[in-house]
Order: structure tokens, then sequence, then C-alpha cells
């Protein structure tokens, strides 16, 4: 890496302790820094790719706020303003990061009025002083990815603030000349670069292989690698080019099937996003310390005699910095949806077909009770395969049916962690009730006491339940699922020789049709979120996992914890044992299934009340076990 003494110093003094994984050697992992992320978020689609990674990365970054400026080809600044909001509101920090208009005009046009306290730009220039201004152990990073507009009136207001910022900014073809957000605003560039900033230019070089233009994918790769990443998000955003999406992996399809794409292969680059990942960790590209140059007529002046100093940085990692792009939208996952307000309705079926609800129901309740929040779940309707109920299968001599085995679960459930005030309903005795009591939870619904449904089950309890409820009440419920076949299952069945005694063709709601009806704003708007697999996928486990990932119920000391009654724990294990799994011997009862080698608990759809709690989507035992040993 060509990198002076100078440059060394100024990256060192970020780094603390800790360490990250990289290309198979260990790095130091970078002070969470201060930072606000400078944009012209509707130009093209590099900047929306920059945001989703800033999002996905703050244990790295403590975002400050995003600002806006306006360049030539994404219209007015409302324009970025809206779709800088976009991308909040797939990650859910719109509420919490500020969004702030900047620049409209340029530069020059600008400065003349700074006097006027609501000048074109004003409130991401203020902003911008204000935080540069407050008393911190570090700089504050203002990333660049536009025109350098609202830096340079900043620094025109408040001249003190420039030894107070680390500008890193994506921009210029340096040496040659030309680039898009160096033209947009040119006098901007070189007021800056005449400040005493500390000044960091990222350079984007179209078509040399040294500049972030290298750092391209192609339109198969995103259709292949993005869809579904990012958080999912229970209210979907409208795209600015139409279309409804509830995370970013999707938009960003959408996004690049609607841009001309360049080279052979047709690709894109992502030259902002690539900025964030050098400041992620500078090992992703080479810097040098050169004397500060300035734009004369549009070319580029050399200073070599300046005593300012800037840095440059090119040659950048494009595998390193794809890699933990698509890592991390891999791995983010939301604040969780419970707040410490409202209630729980679960609704889970076990009666029929599979047997993982069995498991799935105690480790659900165990989960609700360690957390404290027994009286918050109002509503818990179980054997919800409402057509019927497995009165033989297994049809082992001293092996409960499944409609015996889920009311052990469910009814035991309730008096080992303590759930004395939930309306437990057996759904399949007694469907009516069951949908008028879901529709009475509903309808107790509000923004103060909003209602989160976890659909363990077929979608027929819930969706009757909704159907049969106030449609003003249905914009406060949230529905959560991660499973097609329940889904689906209403519309088809599932029939199996001797693992289902009778099995009529049945119809009811699906989770397809309960978006239809009750999704759009004028059927109640509904908040649904569909989110991963819990019997696992790639790189994460789920809670369909080796049975000795659950060994710590047997060994951990929270067993004797007072806040557990005496004996739950070992029965929770029993029941974990009700659903053992291999690729072949899927069924309990099966008298084979000791000699299996790898086997595994399923309790798959706990992974719902996990994610409800926790934000994290993608499950696994040890997260379990963190929730049961600290009981609140």
């Amino acid at each position: 890496m060509r990198m002076s003494f100078s440059i060394r110093l100024i990256l060192g003094i970020i780094i603390t302790l800790g360490s990250i994984e990289l290309k198979g050697q260990t790095v130091s992992k970078p002070q969470k820094l201060n930072v606000i992320f400078d944009t012209d978020a509707n130009n093209e689609l590099d900047d929306q790719h920059a945001l989703a990674y800033l999002f996905s990365n703050q244990d790295y970054f403590d975002i400050k706020a995003i600002t806006v400026n306006a360049t030539r080809n994404g219209g007015d600044i409302q324009g970025h303003y809206d779709e800088a909001a976009r991308i909040m509101q797939l990650f859910n920090v719109r509420q919490d990061i500020p969004l702030l208009k900047g620049a409209n005009n340029s530069y020059l046009d600008i400065k003349g009025d700074l006097g006027n306290p609501t000048f074109d730009g004003y409130k991401a220039v203020d902003f911008i002083i204000s935080e540069a201004q407050k008393s911190t152990d570090q700089k504050l990073v203002v990333i660049a990815v536009g025109k350098l507009t609202n830096l340079a009136l900043a620094l025109e207001k408040e001249p003190a603030i420039a030894n107070k910022i680390r500008l890193v900014w994506l921009g210029s073809n340096y040496p040659d000349p030309g680039e898009y957000n160096l033209e947009d605003d040119i006098p901007s560039m070189n007021f800056v670069l005449a400040t005493e900033i500390e000044f960091e230019m990222v350079t984007v070089r179209y078509g040399k292989p040294s500049g972030t233009d290298a750092v391209k994918v192609t339109q198969e790769e995103v259709n292949t690698k993005m869809p579904g990443l990012g958080l999912k998000i229970a209210t979907p955003i409208i795209g600015r080019h139409g279309g409804s999406f509830n995370n970013f992996g999707d938009y960003a399809v959408n996004l690049f099937s609607k841009i001309e794409l360049h080279g052979n292969p047709p690709a894109r680059s992502l030259f902002d996003m690539a900025a964030v990942a050098i400041v992620k960790n500078p090992e992703w590209a080479e810097s040098s310390v050169i004397p500060c140059p300035i734009m004369v007529e549009e070319e580029w002046e050399e200073q070599p005699n300046n005593d300012r100093k800037i840095v440059i940085w090119e040659d950048f990692d494009k595998e390193a910095i794809m890699t933990d792009f698509y890592t991390s939208l891999k791995q983010v996952h939301a604040e969780p949806l419970w707040q410490g307000r409202g209630r729980i309705a679960i609704s889970s079926d076990g009666n029929e077909h599979d047997n993982d609800d069995w498991s799935a129901t105690a480790l659900s309740l165990a989960i609700l009770g360690a957390k404290g929040i027994q009286d918050n779940v109002v509503l818990y309707t179980y054997s919800d395969h409402v057509w019927g109920s497995n009165l033989e299968w297994p049809k082992k001599e001293g092996v409960l049916s499944a409609y015996e085995q889920m009311k052990k679960s469910t009814l035991e459930g309730k008096e080992y962690f303590g759930f004395n005030k939930t309306n437990f309903i057996c759904a399949v005795d007694h469907p009516e009730k069951a949908y008028n009591e879901m529709a009475k939870a509903i309808n107790e619904s509000s923004e103060d006491n909003p209602l989160f449904i976890v659909a363990a089950g077929p979608m027929q309890v819930v969706g009757e339940g909704i159907n049969r409820a106030k449609v003003d009440k249905r914009k406060y419920v949230t529905l959560i699922t991660h499973s097609s076949w329940n889904n689906e299952h209403a519309d088809r069945p599932y029939v199996s020789g001797e693992q289902t005694y009778v099995e009529s063709k049945h119809t009811g709601w699906t989770f397809d049709e309960i978006r239809t009806a009750f999704e759009p704003k004028d059927k109640g708007a509904i908040n649904l979120v569909y989110i991963a697999d819990q019997n696992g996928g790639e790189e994460y486990e789920g809670l369909r996992a080796p049975i000795e990932n659950f060994d710590w119920i047997k060994t951990s000391k929270a067993r004797n914890d007072k806040h557990y009654k005496k004996g739950a724990w070992d029965w929770l294990y029993s029941r974990l044992e009700t659903c053992i799994k291999d690729n072949n011997l899927d069924w309990y009862g099966d008298p084979n299934w000791n000699k299996v080698k790898s086997k595994s608990f399923d309790a798959s759809d706990a992974g719902m009340i996990v994610f409800l709690l926790t934000g994290v989507e993608k499950t696994n035992p040890e997260l379990v076990k963190e929730i049961m040993e600290n009981p609140k």
C-alpha cells in the first residue's frame, strides 16, 4: 500500500480494540465513527447502495444525519430527499436518523445569501456546522458522494469547523479532468480544497481499473444475489419507478432493471458504496498523500510546492468490497417489533401433518415466559388445522396422537411458564370461538396498544379473524409468518398415506388472500411481515438444528433460576424430543429414529417469537439460550 507516515497516523487515530476477519487474517476493527452522509440520492443507483451499506454497518458508523443535495440528473432537491427517505424506510431508520435538505443550487449562487436564515440548503448546512462544533474525541467524518456545495457553504459560513471534519469525497477522475460530481459544482470543490479541512479524494476514473468505476456489478449478479437482502419491513415503500418493496434487495433489482448498463458484460458501478467501504476498512484500497492541486478551466493544475496535503484513494479491492456488501446486508436486522407495549396473539396447528408445533409451542411459551411478558399474550389458538385432526397417527402403542400431543404442549406449557391470563382455544374443536376471539383481539387494538399475530399454522384462523374485525383497527395489527406451507395450506392440503387419517380437499384463507384483502389502505392496511424460513438456510441455522445445539437446556445454571417453575426446563427438553428429524426419518414414533447418526430438533416456528422480541430474522439455538439464561 502506498501510504505515507502522515496518512497512517490519520487512520491510526480511529483504530481501537477489537478485530474482524478479512481474507483469513485478523485486522483491526475501527472505532465507531461519527458520520454525516451527504448524497444526491436520486441521481442514479449507487447512492442507494451506499446508503444500504451504511445502514447495514451501524456497529461501525454512528450516523448523525443524511443530508441531500441536488445534481443535474436527479431533479430538484425534493426528488433526492424522497429517494433517500425510501432507503431509510427500508432499513427502519427514518424516525431515528435526521434527513435534511441541502443545496438545490450551486455554491456561487448561494454563498451571497448566507446571511438569510433560510438560505438554499440551510437545514443541512447548519446541521453540519453544529455537529462539527460538538466536543468529541474524534473528528466528524463527512462522506460526500455528490457535489461539494453543502460542505463549501458550511465552511464559508463557519470557517472554524475546518479542523473538526474529516471529509471523504467520492469525486473526480484525478489526475484526468471530468467526472459528474466534480463538474456539477467545480467552484465548491476548489473552495473546499483551499481550506484546511482534512480532505480525502476517492477517485472515480471512468473506464479505468484504478478508480471506483471498477467496483461494478452486472444485472445477472444483482438478479442472483440481491433478492430478499436487507430488512423485511412491515409497510412496503413505493419505489422511484413504481412497484411495492419491503426489502432493499428487491428494490435494488428494480433499480438495475430501469437504468442503462455499460460495457461487456453490461454492468453498473457502485462508486458511492466503495467510498463508504474504504472508510470502514482502509485496507480495501490504496492511498497516497499528494500536494493539494486545484482545478483551472476544468483541468487539474498541480501545485508541487503546496504545503497543504490531501489523500488520494485508488486501486480498490472489488472482491473484498462486494463480499462485505453482500455479507452486511445478510446480517442486518431490525430493531425488534416488540417494544414493550401492545399484545401478542399466536395461531398454531400441530393437530395434523408435521409435528414441529409440539416442540415449537413449548419453546415459544418458554421464550415468552423468560421475557416476563406472559400477560401480554392475550390469545393462543392451537390445533388450528380446523379441517380435522389426526387422532390415530403415529399408531404406536403408548404414543399420543397428534391432537393429544399438541394439547399436551400447549396446556402443560401454560402451567410451567405462567400464562394464567392467556386465552387458550383449541381451534379444531371450537373454530367459531377461535375466529371471534381473534377478531376481538384485533378490535381492541390502537396506536398505543398494537397487536402482533404470530402465524405458526395455516392462515384460516388468522384470516377469518381479520375478516370479522373492524376495518379501522387492522392498521394496528402486524402479522408475522415464515412458512410457505402454512401460507398456502388452505388451498393445497397435504395428503400422504398413513400420516393423514382422513383428509378431504379443503379451502380457506391463504397469506396471499390476506394480503390482497386486507393490506390496501381502504381495506385496513394491515402490516404483513414475511421473514426467512426458520428451518434454516444458507449461512444461518434456524431452529431446526442439531440436537447437541440444545444441550444447554440440560446443563445451564439458569435451570434453577427462581424465575422458572421447578421442572420447567426438563419438561421443555422432553417436548423438543417429540420432534426429532433427519433427512430420512421425520416422524415421531418411528422405531428407527435412534439408529440415525445425525438428528435435529425442529422447533422452527418458535423462530418467529425470537424475531418478534429481538429483530433477528436468521435465528439459532444460541439466541434462544441467551434469552432463557437472562430472564426478566
